[in-house]
């Protein structure tokens, strides 16, 4: 059985919808499908988090979450970003399916019954909140929208792992994993010498 419990910011009450820009966000501790607790105030100490809301049965979030794992890779050896997915499929084998297919590798958590989704005010999935060290969110972005977001999110990061550092993760891993270029075009052998040209088209 999972556990869910809020912290942080008392004068806040549930229901509150904590996830707008600029604003704090309200902690929480989930255990994961392994079993570990997952804890927003415990990640962020150590730099950005993002938590990504998604549900198993959407296309955008199917394309979005190997997206993640890119971003993830990239950023893994500066050690101040982390991702958090949040399942709104509340079905702990269909999750791990769905990790196994896209290839997850950060902690996936069950929203049970959509409570945290609810509290937070979350109608549109996938919903992604990044949020910094001291728990304000720096971005937000849902629906089909999260996937044009990713550049803009990847700079905030960027930002503070260092300059020289964001360039070097930029070049090496997440731009060629999102954005890979477009392939050549195919060319035409050329035909062997002596062979007939082909015919015109009338």
């Amino acid at each position: 059985m999972a556990i869910a419990s809020y912290g942080g910011q008392s004068q806040q009450r549930w229901g509150d919808n904590t996830a707008t820009v600029g604003e704090t966000f309200r902690d929480f501790l989930i255990t994961d499908l392994k079993g570990v607790p997952q804890q927003t105030m415990l990640a962020r100490k150590k730099g950005f988090v993002l938590v990504a809301f998604f549900t198993t049965r959407d296309e955008t979030s199917a394309r979005l979450i190997p997206l993640l794992q890119s971003l993830a890779d990239a950023y893994k050896e500066s050690g101040k970003f982390s991702i958090l997915g949040v399942s709104e499929t509340d079905d702990d084998d269909s999750v791990k399916t769905f990790a196994d297919v896209t290839g997850a590798k950060f902690p996936l958590v069950i929203d049970r019954e959509r409570y945290h989704a609810t509290n937070y005010g979350f109608t549109l999935f996938p919903t992604l909140v990044l949020i910094n060290g001291a728990g304000q969110v720096q971005h937000k972005a849902k629906g089909m929208k999260v996937l044009d977001a990713l550049p803009a999110i990847s700079d905030k990061i960027g930002a503070s792992v260092g300059a020289a550092e964001f360039a070097r993760l930029e070049n090496q891993s997440f731009t060629v994993a999102v954005m890979p270029p477009p392939p050549p075009p195919a060319e035409t052998p050329p035909a062997p010498a002596g062979a007939p040209a082909a015919p015109a088209k009338a």
